[in-house]
């Protein structure tokens, strides 16, 4: 068997103990100059093996694995791997914020890189510190919170809640180097659109999840819905010419007016500033392509009403020493009142029970409740588009039957992680030999509870998204239905009319000897109206037999029913008469007994 080619050995030169390797050597993975190569190597050069043809290059790549290896062990000179790649690396498309391979997580006592830790807002942290029978509440804002951690903790304090409304670089590395947070734990803190998860440490819980609620419609919504509104005036005109009364069109008015009935008569009260950074629905998941969201947002089902949703981040840590974290981009203040509120009442089970899971689960509680007026608001807004489309399907409809899907799948996805969230703490169980990170027993059924309004949710928006196929497809089937009545009506006209014309055309021909034309008019009806009624009914006899098919079996069928109903009398007739006959005889045997 012959050998395989092999590639020429190069010469192996050995190096002294103060020579420098080749790999270590300046300029080593790329193009040097003569005066690098110079100072690299040396005095001392390598004498390179001669130029190797393409043919001997190419019979020599098959040799086998082994005979390269040792060909590459024993060379001395610089081997290059060539990189052949055609990944974008410089895009509009990249995160900035993020440096490709950087070290993951966030450490409180560095500043790292690749994020921006120049974060710095005024927050509002509350600090509540109950017992059974104490509960006392702070407000600090940054300076007094970094104050305020430098202080003991009471021994009475069982649980204690520290709520963070703003996120500020200074509150979160300070809270991150008093309790040791995970690195990883701070990074999904900072980055503002993580799926919800609970990720369990040595001696904290790190959780989050997103926040939806109905907020005020952001300023270039409402301009854009302002200036619709003043082009609306021409309807006032085309009531009083309908003969609409002015009473009459306030009603008109009121049936698309926001429905106070429905709990949603309450706008959330936002300052100016924080609310140009409000994540809208379409923003927090729409992708970077602003333009879509813009155009989206303008034309939101809610954005009649002057409505809006608003998506952000929640953060909570829970730990082992009992104390409770959260952190809120700009609405704690939603939250806080009602947990204060049970709190404060030593009657209720979050302050009797002095446990952390159960702080947490009233938070997560608080945050779902609050998702409601957000399904109602598009169950109004669905209920006005279906009245709409069943008292008059337009082609139009469909872009906003679109638009209003694309919201509830949106929505969906946003709420649905939500219960892979509750279904981790609920499975959760009590690590071995670590205090404070157990989900009790109590807080465990109470988050089942939270679990079911979740699914209500979802059940729903599955429903409404179901509802809106349907009308897509009933305006479809609507507008191609009376189109084919249309065509029909003009084919029935074309049809009547065909033979018509074609007399009219025949008498109307230039003959020279034509004896029809000597006579009255009435002789092209004499003529015409036979033509018609069999050329009518020569292109119509498919229409014709389906007709009278139709009407020989809806025939069959209620003589069928008829037939039914006369058997069903007789039965009844015989029934009755066997039932008076057995009730005469047994009178008449009660008789002869006495």
């Amino acid at each position: 068997m012959p050998k395989s080619p092999t590639m020429p050995k190069s010469p192996t030169v050995a190096l002294s103990p103060t020579e420098v390797p080749p790999a270590a050597r300046p300029g080593f993975g790329r193009s040097a100059t003569a005066e690098e190569a110079m100072d690299s190597f040396g005095e001392e050069m390598v004498e390179i093996p001669p130029y190797t043809p393409v043919a001997d290059r190419r019979n020599a790549r098959s040799t086998s694995i082994s005979a390269t290896i040792r060909s590459n062990a024993s060379s001395d000179y610089p081997r290059h791997r060539m990189r052949r790649t055609n990944t974008v690396r410089k895009s509009e498309y990249n995160n900035h914020r993020e440096a490709v391979g950087a070290e993951p997580g966030l450490s409180p006592h560095e500043i790292p890189s690749g994020i921006d830790t120049e974060l710095h807002a005024d927050c509002q942290v509350t600090v509540m510190d109950f017992s059974h029978d104490r509960v006392e509440q702070f407000e600090h804002n940054n300076e007094q919170f970094l104050d305020f951690l430098k202080e003991k903790r009471p021994g009475w304090v069982k649980c204690r809640w520290i709520n963070i409304n703003r996120l500020s670089w200074d509150v979160i590395s300070a809270v991150g180097a008093k309790w040791n947070l995970h690195r990883l734990a701070l990074e999904d803190l900072l980055s503002l659109n993580n799926s919800p998860k609970s990720d369990w440490y040595t001696d904290h819980c790190f959780i989050v999840l997103p926040f939806i609620r109905l907020v005020k419609a952001p300023e270039h919504v409402l301009d854009h819905h302002e200036m619709q509104n003043r082009s609306q005036g021409w309807r006032s005109l085309l009531y009083r010419m309908m003969g609409i009364s002015k009473k009459e069109e306030q009603k008109l008015m009121e049936m698309r007016d926001y429905n106070a009935e429905l709990g949603l008569e309450r706008e959330v009260e936002i300052d100016t500033k924080m609310h140009d950074k409000i994540k809208t629905l379409q923003s927090y998941t729409g992708g970077p392509n602003l333009e879509r969201i813009m155009y989206m947002e303008k034309h939101s089902s809610l954005a009649p009403k002057g409505m809006a949703v608003s998506v952000e981040q929640v953060a909570i840590f829970m730990t082992s020493d009992g104390t409770i974290i959260s952190f809120f981009e700009f609405s704690a203040d939603d939250i806080e009142p009602p947990i204060q509120a049970r709190l404060a009442s030593p009657h209720t089970v979050l302050r009797s029970l002095c446990d952390p899971s159960m702080v947490v689960q009233a938070i997560i509680d608080a945050i779902v409740d609050l998702a409601f007026p957000v399904l109602r608001a598009y169950q109004d807004s669905f209920g006005e588009l279906e009245l709409s489309v069943l008292t008059d399907p337009d082609i139009s409809h469909t872009s906003m039957l679109y638009i209003l899907t694309s919201e509830l799948s949106l929505l969906r996805n946003t709420l649905h992680p939500i219960i892979g969230l509750i279904s981790q703490l609920k499975v959760h169980r009590k690590v071995t030999g670590i205090d404070g990170m157990e989900i009790s027993g109590v807080a465990r059924t109470y988050f089942g509870d939270v679990e079911d309004h979740c699914h209500m949710m979802i059940s729903n928006l599955d429903t409404m998204k179901r509802a809106c196929d349907d009308l897509i497809d009933l305006i479809f089937n609507t507008v191609g239905t009376l189109q084919n009545e249309s065509m029909k009506q003009l084919t029935l006209v074309t049809v009547f009319f065909m033979p018509l014309t074609f007399v009219a055309g025949y008498f109307g021909m230039n003959f020279e000897t034509f004896a029809g034309i000597k006579h009255s008019d009435a002789y092209f009806w004499y003529i015409a109206t036979p033509v018609a009624i069999f050329t009518s009914a020569w292109l119509l006899r498919d229409f014709i037999v389906r007709k009278l098919v139709k009407f020989a079996k809806k025939r069959d069928i209620r003589m069928a029913k008829q037939k039914r109903r006369k058997a069903e009398a007789t039965l009844r007739t015989f029934l009755e008469g066997r039932t008076d006959s057995r009730h005469g005889s047994g009178s008449d045997s009660r008789r002869e007994l006495i």
